[in-house]
């Protein structure tokens, strides 16, 4: 039984993929929906096998696919892709993609596929040399700042804590405002499992990431709590309720 992190814009495809590899035995340990969730996703779970589509919002699958092998050369990455594809399939290959498949799939191929390459993968626990920091819980200067910022293969990882204080948030925007130089610049804003910001806090952060893609950055949002997460799709604050959530 392998751990597979399934990537793909598409819910149905993800859907599918995840009825098709559960059903031959597999663990499906998490899902991301366009490049910037992927990095986070894989940097937490560390699969044992990634599906990635091609094309996606924010970060493509190629893109996503090099900051993978970054991470970790062993990345055992499966791309997906639609027909009229071929040149970005032949690149994904050539930068270490270990196979493919073309939509539309049956499940029979994608199974065939996906047991190949867990068959060819290399032993981890003899080989595997990780460029990464596993841990991205809170840390004790989160605690003293309210948030914390890691740069993780040049995606950064804006990490907010629930003890984020009202005087803290100029020290945010102006770390952040140091970022915006930053050349095709990928943030994620990672809410862990707050359930609750006040309104001042949210109207800060919204204009925060007004201002990074008014900059030319890609911005994505991770919020681990449902109800702080449909608040946030519902609230008044374009840019927050505009970005990737999950």
């Amino acid at each position: 039984m392998a751990r597979i992190l399934i990537v793909d814009d598409s819910f149905i495809i993800r859907m599918k993929i995840k009825n098709a590899v559960s059903a031959a035995g597999h663990d499906v340990v998490g899902e991301a929906e366009n490049g910037l969730q992927a990095i986070t996703r894989y940097l937490q779970l560390m699969p044992d096998l990634v599906t990635l589509d091609i094309t996606m919002p924010f970060m493509d699958g190629l893109t996503t696919l090099k900051k993978m092998l970054e991470i970790d050369p062993l990345s055992q990455v499966i791309m997906i892709s639609a027909m009229g594809q071929q040149l970005m399939v032949l690149e994904s290959v050539k930068t270490g993609a270990r196979h493919f498949i073309v939509k539309p799939f049956d499940d029979e191929n994608l199974i065939k596929v996906v047991n190949e390459v867990l068959k060819n993968r290399p032993d981890p626990e003899k080989s595997r040399i990780i460029n990464k920091d596993t841990n991205i819980r809170t840390k004790p200067e989160e605690l003293q700042t309210g948030f914390h910022i890691e740069n993780k293969t040049g995606t950064f990882i804006i990490s907010i804590s629930p003890e984020l204080k009202k005087d803290q948030l100029g020290k945010l925007d102006s770390e952040v405002k140091g970022l915006l130089s930053e050349k095709d610049l990928n943030v994620i804003f990672d809410f862990k499992d707050i359930a609750f910001l006040e309104e001042e806090y949210l109207a800060v952060l919204d204009n925060i990431i007004g201002n990074m893609r008014s900059a030319g950055g890609e911005v994505g949002l991770i919020c681990n709590n449902r109800d702080f997460h449909t608040y946030l799709k519902s609230s008044e604050y374009e840019q927050l309720k505009s970005s990737e959530t999950d």
